[in-house]
């Protein structure tokens, strides 16, 4: 009985900031000198981009910031995987050039996931094919993570998503092969997204 009021009870309500601090876990690889339960006052100022993502009447967050601010550690993967937990959909993250979503998975993702214990069992971040994974697509129940690059039009053409995220806009290329404004494109694929 437990368990079936378990699966049928609402998901949790919380905040991405709360999630982070309640269930995430840093290691090594993403902070060395921070591993352990994440902690957001060791980078206080995305408590407010974190507060903006969740506002449901911001439809956009730009962020200008400088190199190795914790900016993909703190609220890109903190609010991805909260996604993945709390409020599964179609998530979709563009980066520059080819490439460099493998560093991605492997030196951000993965980490983190494997780390947060909250996530074990509800999206496969190995390198195996199964359950219809690829090196840059990940199926999660109620939902996909997708990451596609600036330089391939095609690549993130065929997707609905209800969240889009752009790493690294200035690095984007402006118009590939005629296809237009490559971050507009992308930002375009959230017009049938549920939220």
């Amino acid at each position: 009985m437990r368990k079936a009021l378990k699966k049928w009870s609402p998901p949790e309500d919380i905040s991405t900031r709360e999630w982070n601090e309640k269930y995430r876990m840093l290691t090594k690889l993403e902070s060395p000198d921070h591993a352990g339960k994440f902690d957001m006052m060791n980078i206080p100022w995305a408590i407010g981009i974190c507060a903006s993502i969740d506002d449901p009447e911001v439809w956009k967050v730009i962020n200008m910031k400088c190199s190795q601010q914790a900016w993909t550690s703190g609220p890109v993967i903190g609010y991805v995987m909260k996604r993945i937990d709390v409020d599964p959909c179609s998530i979709g993250i563009m980066f520059s050039k080819a490439g460099e979503f493998d560093g991605f998975i492997e030196e951000k993702l993965a980490p983190a996931v494997k780390a947060t214990p909250k996530l074990k069992g509800k999206i496969d971040v190995s390198v195996s094919r199964k359950a219809g994974n690829k090196k840059n697509f990940r199926n999660f129940p109620g939902g996909f993570l997708k990451l596609v690059t600036s330089n391939s039009p095609a690549s993130g053409k065929n997707s609905t998503l209800t969240v889009a995220i752009i790493e690294e806009p200035d690095d984007a290329n402006a118009n590939v092969k005629g296809q237009g404004d490559a971050i507009k494109n992308f930002e375009e694929r959230t017009k049938q997204g549920e939220d």
